[in-house]
Protein backbone atom coordinates (compact mmCIF):
# COMPACT_ATOMS: atom_id res chain seq x y z
CA UNK A 1 0.00 0.00 0.00
CA UNK A 2 1.02 3.55 -0.65
CA UNK A 3 2.08 5.49 2.49
CA UNK A 4 0.35 8.71 1.39
CA UNK A 5 -3.04 7.02 1.50
CA UNK A 6 -2.47 5.23 4.77
CA UNK A 7 -4.60 6.72 7.58
CA UNK A 8 -1.85 6.30 10.16
CA UNK A 9 0.25 8.98 8.51
CA UNK A 10 -2.54 11.59 8.17
CA UNK A 11 -1.86 13.21 11.54
CA UNK A 12 1.85 13.75 10.85
CA UNK A 13 1.06 15.06 7.36
CA UNK A 14 -1.55 17.49 8.73
CA UNK A 15 0.93 18.59 11.43
CA UNK A 16 3.66 19.36 8.89
CA UNK A 17 1.15 20.99 6.60
CA UNK A 18 0.06 23.34 9.40
CA UNK A 19 3.68 24.02 10.40
CA UNK A 20 4.68 24.80 6.81
CA UNK A 21 1.64 27.02 6.30
CA UNK A 22 2.32 28.88 9.56
CA UNK A 23 5.97 29.38 8.62
CA UNK A 24 4.93 30.65 5.18
CA UNK A 25 2.25 32.97 6.61
CA UNK A 26 4.66 34.37 9.20
CA UNK A 27 7.40 34.75 6.58
CA UNK A 28 5.03 36.57 4.23
CA UNK A 29 3.61 38.73 7.02
CA UNK A 30 6.93 39.68 8.62
CA UNK A 31 9.38 39.62 5.69
CA UNK A 32 7.91 39.55 2.17
CA UNK A 33 4.89 41.86 2.50
CA UNK A 34 6.78 44.65 4.35
CA UNK A 35 9.56 44.48 1.77
CA UNK A 36 7.03 44.61 -1.07
CA UNK A 37 5.25 47.54 0.65
CA UNK A 38 8.59 49.31 1.04
CA UNK A 39 9.40 48.70 -2.63
CA UNK A 40 5.97 49.95 -3.69
CA UNK A 41 6.32 53.07 -1.54
CA UNK A 42 9.81 53.73 -2.91
CA UNK A 43 8.49 53.21 -6.40
CA UNK A 44 5.61 55.60 -5.77
CA UNK A 45 7.97 58.22 -4.33
CA UNK A 46 10.26 57.81 -7.33
CA UNK A 47 7.35 58.07 -9.76
CA UNK A 48 6.05 61.18 -7.95
CA UNK A 49 9.50 62.76 -8.07
CA UNK A 50 9.69 61.99 -11.79
CA UNK A 51 6.24 63.50 -12.32
CA UNK A 52 7.34 66.60 -10.39
CA UNK A 53 10.49 66.79 -12.51
CA UNK A 54 8.34 66.45 -15.63
CA UNK A 55 6.09 69.31 -14.49
CA UNK A 56 9.13 71.45 -13.69
CA UNK A 57 10.63 70.67 -17.07
CA UNK A 58 7.32 71.48 -18.78
CA UNK A 59 7.27 74.84 -16.97
CA UNK A 60 10.86 75.49 -18.06
CA UNK A 61 9.99 74.52 -21.62
CA UNK A 62 7.00 76.86 -21.57
CA UNK A 63 9.15 79.68 -20.17
CA UNK A 64 11.87 79.03 -22.73
CA UNK A 65 9.38 78.88 -25.57
CA UNK A 66 7.82 82.17 -24.47
CA UNK A 67 11.29 83.73 -24.21
CA UNK A 68 12.12 82.32 -27.62
CA UNK A 69 8.92 83.79 -29.05
CA UNK A 70 9.78 87.17 -27.53
CA UNK A 71 13.31 86.98 -28.92
CA UNK A 72 11.97 86.05 -32.34
CA UNK A 73 9.59 89.02 -32.26
CA UNK A 74 12.41 91.33 -31.19
CA UNK A 75 14.71 89.98 -33.90
CA UNK A 76 11.98 90.37 -36.50
CA UNK A 77 11.46 93.98 -35.41
CA UNK A 78 15.21 94.63 -35.46
CA UNK A 79 15.51 92.98 -38.85
CA UNK A 80 12.68 95.10 -40.22
CA UNK A 81 14.35 98.23 -38.83
CA UNK A 82 17.64 97.24 -40.46
CA UNK A 83 15.87 96.55 -43.75
CA UNK A 84 14.06 99.91 -43.60
CA UNK A 85 17.32 101.68 -42.80
CA UNK A 86 19.04 99.93 -45.69
CA UNK A 87 16.16 100.83 -48.01
CA UNK A 88 16.38 104.47 -46.94
CA UNK A 89 20.14 104.46 -47.54
CA UNK A 90 19.60 102.86 -50.94
CA UNK A 91 16.98 105.46 -51.77
CA UNK A 92 19.34 108.23 -50.73
CA UNK A 93 22.17 106.73 -52.78
CA UNK A 94 19.87 106.28 -55.77
CA UNK A 95 18.66 109.88 -55.52
CA UNK A 96 22.23 111.12 -55.19
CA UNK A 97 23.37 109.01 -58.13
CA UNK A 98 20.39 110.19 -60.20
CA UNK A 99 21.19 113.81 -59.41
CA UNK A 100 24.84 113.30 -60.32
CA UNK A 101 23.87 111.61 -63.56
CA UNK A 102 21.37 114.37 -64.35
CA UNK A 103 23.98 117.05 -63.76
CA UNK A 104 26.48 115.13 -65.88
CA UNK A 105 23.85 114.74 -68.60
CA UNK A 106 22.96 118.43 -68.41
CA UNK A 107 26.63 119.37 -68.66
CA UNK A 108 27.07 117.01 -71.61
CA UNK A 109 23.93 118.42 -73.26
CA UNK A 110 25.18 122.02 -72.76
CA UNK A 111 28.55 121.10 -74.21
CA UNK A 112 26.87 119.35 -77.13
CA UNK A 113 24.67 122.41 -77.73
CA UNK A 114 27.69 124.70 -77.61
CA UNK A 115 29.53 122.46 -80.04
CA UNK A 116 26.45 122.29 -82.25
CA UNK A 117 26.11 126.09 -82.11
CA UNK A 118 29.78 126.55 -83.04
CA UNK A 119 29.40 123.99 -85.84
CA UNK A 120 26.29 125.80 -87.09
CA UNK A 121 28.06 129.20 -86.91
CA UNK A 122 31.06 127.78 -88.73
CA UNK A 123 28.74 126.18 -91.22
CA UNK A 124 26.91 129.51 -91.70
CA UNK A 125 30.24 131.28 -92.19
CA UNK A 126 31.49 128.70 -94.65
CA UNK A 127 28.14 128.70 -96.45
CA UNK A 128 28.12 132.47 -96.62
CA UNK A 129 31.70 132.44 -97.88
CA UNK A 130 30.88 129.78 -100.43
CA UNK A 131 27.76 131.67 -101.50
CA UNK A 132 29.84 134.85 -101.84
CA UNK A 133 32.49 132.96 -103.79
CA UNK A 134 29.90 131.41 -106.09
CA UNK A 135 28.16 134.76 -106.51
CA UNK A 136 31.46 136.44 -107.22
CA UNK A 137 32.40 133.76 -109.72
CA UNK A 138 29.00 134.07 -111.36
CA UNK A 139 29.31 137.82 -111.39
CA UNK A 140 32.79 137.68 -112.83
CA UNK A 141 31.78 135.14 -115.40
CA UNK A 142 28.73 137.11 -116.32
CA UNK A 143 30.69 140.35 -116.36
CA UNK A 144 33.47 138.77 -118.45
CA UNK A 145 30.94 137.32 -120.84
CA UNK A 146 29.27 140.67 -121.29
CA UNK A 147 32.63 142.35 -121.59
CA UNK A 148 33.66 139.77 -124.18
CA UNK A 149 30.42 140.34 -126.01
CA UNK A 150 30.91 144.05 -125.92
CA UNK A 151 34.48 143.68 -127.06
CA UNK A 152 33.44 141.63 -129.94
Amino acid sequence: MVPQLDIRFYISQVFWLVVCLLVLVIAFKKIFIPRMNKLLKNREVYINSLEKNIKDLEKQVDELSSKLDELQKKKIIETNKIIEKAQKQCDVLLDQTNRELQTENEIAIKQSRKEADTVIKNLDKTLNEQIENVAQELFTKMFHQKKDEIDK
